[in-house]
């Protein structure tokens, strides 16, 4: 703690590796998050924001703190959709891993009977 500089202290919100977007079009708004997603390590922990008419007249500090509170509050109490989106995405990867498992399991036996279709031929050649 004795290193740490005194907003750190007073706020751990500030710590939080906010991206804070301002006039972007959505599909722009997108790019960017894929972009800087794929160019940081643990990218799950940013937070993206953009600004808003009330957030745009804030200081700075009071909006990290801000926006840090409800990307918490949203991490623990995520809308509906989120939950939905959520679970069918572990639902599609789910029914791929037993589609990737039974193909693998296809690929063994198709292997193991061509091994002992060679091997029989070998024995009677």
């Amino acid at each position: 703690m004795g290193n740490q500089k005194p907003e750190q202290r007073e706020a751990p919100e500030l710590q939080n590796r906010v991206v804070l977007l301002n006039g972007f079009t959505n599909e722009e708004l997108d790019l960017v998050m894929r972009a800087v997603r794929s160019a940081v390590a643990n990218p799950r922990q940013l937070i993206f924001a953009k600004t808003t008419p009330t957030s745009i007249e804030m200081k700075l500090k009071d909006l990290l703190v801000d926006i840090s509170q409800d990307h918490e509050y949203l991490r623990k109490n995520p809308p509906p959709e989120v939950v939905a989106a959520r679970d069918a995405a572990a639902a599609r990867k789910a029914a791929a891993g037993d589609s990737a498992a039974a193909a693998a399991t296809a690929d063994k036996a198709e292997s193991n009977s061509t091994q002992e279709a060679d091997e029989k031929d070998k024995r009677s050649g």
